[in-house]
């Protein structure tokens, strides 16, 4: 059997969807149907894109741009990373109220958070700033090992700085323990300097690029690598001006009453030369999609049975708390894609498309339920 190639995020909100491929009931079957690799969001995309990977978790915007580009897709069912009303884990750090922005930095890895940030900047902030991705400045850290920065390189030359994953989840935690105030924009506002002296002491190993893993590896902590380093953090924050935190789903809950869905599954329908495939089937010997969604499906759930020793095992990697890595998971982060997640995807691509986000509101093509092909096929 030709295995299907598996594009993963090796980040903590990812882990969860894989537990059972890595280490449940699904491993031994995994490892004779999937080949697994590991990288950021934005890659994962460009890899279904290029024809790399048969099925990805790609940012939800992605999923619009690619099926334009004539590559069709299709969505797994009741599958995604959503957040019902806050995630910590996306945040707008600015220098000054964000109505006041002028110049936004954004994170190059996720391209979804990258379109709500200039959806709220056009619907709910009514601002027009100016937005880029810094290039990252490469330093070795004391085991000579490559590290990119990013909180200090973005807040560096812009107004406010775009900060995903897990090095956004280590600055709400840190302001969260220090005390942040409610700002009068739904914002939270806390002193640089003492934010600085809380993520700094956080900051015990060196940060490291992420890599790719065996389908064995616990998928926790990579973002961890990509985050800036203790000495980057410490010379951006040593002010005590104010900081402006902004928790994006949040913004665009208020925004529009809606969650937001922020990665998907989604499986590249014509992986074979010449498409010659059925239209239900991959390009493997046996692995038809009913068969991809069911172990998707079950992997995700044994994952969500699994997320105190997934908490266990990211604190002791990302050095931070595990109460907050498991309430970050659990409340957090929803896996599904119910009704109003589905509901908050179609608005977000709307809203992408009327701000020339995307070139065509595409239909949006989702798998059958395993029950619902059961059913059909019966």
């Amino acid at each position: 059997m030709t295995k299907l190639r598996i594009s993963v995020v090796q980040y903590l909100n990812t882990a969860p969807l894989i537990r059972g491929f890595t280490h449940g009931p699904q491993r031994a079957d995994a490892e004779k149907k999937y080949d697994f690799s590991f990288t950021v969001p934005s890659q994962c995309a460009e890899a279904l894109r290029t024809g790399a990977a048969d099925v990805a978790i790609i940012p939800a915007i992605e999923y619009q741009r690619i099926v334009s580009d004539g590559i069709p897709l299709t969505i797994l069912p009741n599958l995604a990373i959503a957040s019902k009303e806050r995630v910590r884990s996306l945040l707008l750090i600015s220098k000054v109220p964000i109505r006041q922005a002028r110049r936004i930095a954004l994170d190059p890895s996720s391209r979804s958070t990258q379109a709500l940030v200039k959806i709220l900047a056009a619907r709910h902030w009514q601002i027009s700033p100016q937005f880029f991705e810094p290039s990252p400045r490469d330093q070795r850290d004391q085991n000579g090992e490559r590290s990119e920065t990013i909180l200090a390189a973005m807040l560096a030359n812009a107004d406010a700085a775009l900060i995903i994953g897990d090095a956004a989840l280590q600055i709400a935690i840190a302001a969260e323990a220090q005390g942040a105030k409610p700002g009068p924009d739904g914002e939270w506002i806390t002193s640089s300097a003492a934010l600085n002296s809380l993520v700094a002491a956080q900051y015990i190993a060196p940060a490291k690029r992420p890599r790719e893993a065996s389908s064995a590896e616990s998928p926790v902590g990579a973002q961890h690598r990509c985050a800036p380093t203790r000495q980057d953090v410490a010379r951006e924050l040593q002010s005590s001006s104010p900081l402006h935190i902004y928790d994006i789903v949040t913004e665009w809950r208020r925004l529009t009453n809606l969650p937001a869905v922020l990665a998907i599954w989604a499986a590249r329908n014509d992986s074979f030369p010449n498409n010659i495939v059925p239209a239900n089937r991959f390009p493997t010997n046996d692995v038809s999609l009913a068969d991809v969604v069911a172990d998707f499906q079950a992997s995700r759930d044994f994952g969500l049975t699994q997320i105190p020793q997934i908490a266990a095992e990211a604190a002791t990697e990302m050095h931070l708390p595990e109460n907050e890595l498991r309430l970050y998971l659990e409340k957090n982060i929803d896996y599904s894609l119910d009704a109003e997640n589905l509901q908050a995807l179609h608005r977000f691509f709307q809203e992408s498309q009327s701000l020339n986000l995307i070139a065509a509101l595409n239909p949006t093509n989702i798998a059958a339920a395993p029950q619902a092909a059961a059913q059909k096929r019966a």
